[in-house]
């Protein structure tokens, strides 16, 4: 599975198969999964403005 994704390169020596770690392909789901990171972040850091903003202060007393 790993080597049809293009994550790991198998190199043949001899009877065994030595086998490299390709992280390239990984780049691209890296930045996808960044821009999903900023996006909530943002929207996580809107509404907590926002319920700050429309809160009503509490009420010291019982």
């Amino acid at each position: 599975m790993l080597e049809g994704a293009g994550l790991v390169e198998r190199i043949p020596s001899g009877r065994q198969n030595r086998c490299r770690l390709t992280g390239a392909p990984l780049a691209g789901a890296a930045d996808w999964i960044l821009a999903y990171a900023r996006y909530w972040t943002d929207a996580f850091e809107r509404l907590e403005r926002h319920f700050l903003e429309n809160s009503e202060p509490e009420d010291s007393e019982p």
